[in-house]
């Protein structure tokens, strides 16, 4: 998530991040819309192309189960 690790240029960031948080609610809605349990969105989420970002192995995890249980907290709304 934005914030985190150290700071550095917007231009190296804007464009990755902003796709990177796109694709978490992208991928996390259609799970939830299948019915898929939160692990098994999260396993099937390819995050791979964003592991340059500062901090990805230490947050990537934590932000795919924060969107999946956004998602799903929404969908019961």
């Amino acid at each position: 998530m934005p914030g985190h690790g150290q700071p550095g240029p917007l231009k190296d960031f804007d464009f990755t991040t902003r796709q990177y948080l796109n694709l978490l609610p992208t991928h996390m809605d259609k799970m939830v819309d299948e019915g898929v349990d939160a692990q098994d969105a999260i396993d099937r989420l390819d995050q791979s192309r964003f592991s340059k970002l500062s901090n990805f192995d230490q947050l990537a995890g934590r932000n795919a189960s924060w969107a999946y249980r956004e998602r799903e907290a929404a969908a019961f709304e």
